[in-house]
């Protein structure tokens, strides 16, 4: 077995650490297909019971960071969005200030309050000198105060609240109303696609993820092994449980040790990342030395060909 295949074998099932993706929606040349970030024209018999699907790393992925629709982030968390006229701040929704009165976090300041004078004696000399009328406060009497402004105390008109808001004085008190203790962010940012926990780049065409790595899709299987068997291309689907029982049940070539056989055993290939974690560490570390592993790789099994 030729050094570049064995490379190449090993790749198939680690991971594909040695792959390079395909540019978006590139082909290959007729007669050629992509293999080691090249298009090339390795042969394939057909001869076999299947061949390796061409893969590549799409990188660890990332923790999902955006909120899902409906909702919005603040600080590490998402909310549900507030209703018209309230404004979030954290858990809970803060009722917005209207226009002229200053937002203070839980309040809103009023706009300028005036004084309506030292007050008078007579009822008679405050009317006279005031046209909208007077109203007593204690001994003395005051001007009434403005349209939209109330009295504070004797001498003070200050602005009127907004329905629903607590007088203060100088300001008016929000109204608020909690929304929840918020939850983690679960969707991921536009380009990448979750798989799991984590979100990652979304696959070039002809390519179906499985966790950080981009697999060749079933589609894609060349005519001469056209059933999926997850991390190959099969003959049939029957030829494709048959290597699996040779792998996890039967010689144990890429088990390496009982142990392992037993964590493999309900492991099929249909499970994509699952198979390659199980069984390709094995075939990197017995590979290189156990003629038996290598024999039943290179006899069985060649490279695919991307169907176009």
């Amino acid at each position: 077995m030729l050094a570049a295949d064995l490379r190449r074998s090993y790749s198939a099932l680690n991971c594909s650490q040695y792959y390079q993706p395909p540019p978006p929606n590139f082909k290959c040349p007729p007669g050629t297909s992509w293999i080691d970030g090249i298009c090339t024209s390795y042969p394939m018999s057909g001869t076999r019971r299947g061949c390796y699907k061409s893969s590549y790393s799409r990188g660890a992925g990332t923790t999902p960071a955006t909120c899902p629709s409906g909702t919005e982030q603040s600080g590490l968390l998402c909310y549900p969005l507030c209703q018209s006229g309230y404004t979030g701040g954290i858990s809970v929704c803060w009722q917005n200030c209207p226009s002229g009165f200053p937002d203070a976090g839980t309040t809103c300041t009023k706009p300028g309050s005036y004084g309506r004078g030292a007050g008078y004696f007579s009822l008679s000399q405050c009317q006279a000198d005031n046209s909208q009328g007077c109203e007593q406060y204690g001994l003395l009497w005051y001007p009434k105060c403005a349209a939209s402004f109330v009295p504070f105390g004797c001498c003070i008109c200050s602005p009127v609240c907004p329905a629903g808001m607590a007088d203060i004085g100088s300001s008016c008190v929000k109204q608020s109303y909690s929304r929840g203790a918020g939850a983690v962010a679960t969707s991921c940012p536009s380009g990448l696609q979750r798989d799991g926990d984590l979100c990652y780049p979304k696959c070039t065409t002809g390519y179906d993820g499985a966790g950080s790595v981009c697999w060749q899709s079933p589609s894609k299987c060349p005519a001469a092994y056209p059933a999926n068997c997850g991390l190959f291309c099969a003959k049939s689907a029957s030829t494709c449980a048959g290597v699996e029982a040779d792998i996890g049940l039967g010689t144990g070539l890429l088990a390496g040790s009982l142990a392992s056989a037993a964590g493999c055993a309900a492991t099929t290939f249909d499970t994509f990342g699952a198979a390659a974690a199980c069984f390709g560490p094995a075939l990197v570390a017995y590979g290189a030395t156990g003629a038996g592993n290598t024999a039943y790789w290179t006899s069985n099994f060649e490279f695919c060909y991307a169907r176009t």
